[in-house]
């Protein structure tokens, strides 16, 4: 539903810090520039890089091991959205995918 909220429960079911951060282009392109610019750029560091409100999107940083939830309100549904982590060298090992809206058949 356009304007509607979606919530994401995350698992990190790897053995490092991962991210995700949901958004479009432009949120996506923010993060990456910003984790690839900070010092040191070590797994985990993230959570202290923050961006402006427009660029955030939603992000949910997590330890191995750990789960989350995040709510992303007022989603558009002709928003091109995308899932990424980006923290060094996790882009580049294919953590990205791309958010598709399905909207359920009538009863």
């Amino acid at each position: 539903m356009r304007g509607g909220a979606v919530e994401f429960r995350v698992i990190d079911g790897g053995l490092v810090a991962h991210e995700m951060v949901v958004g479009g282009p432009e949120i996506q392109a923010a993060w990456e520039a910003a984790e690839a610019s900070a010092t040191p750029p070590a797994p985990g560091q993230s959570p202290e890089i923050s961006l402006t409100p427009e660029l955030a999107g939603l992000r949910l940083v997590l330890a191995s091991g750990e789960t989350r939830t995040g709510m992303l309100h007022a989603m558009p549904l002709e928003a091109p959205l995308s899932l990424g982590c980006h923290i060094p060298g996790h882009t580049a090992e294919g953590m990205v995918a791309q958010v598709r809206f399905v909207v359920p058949a009538a009863p």
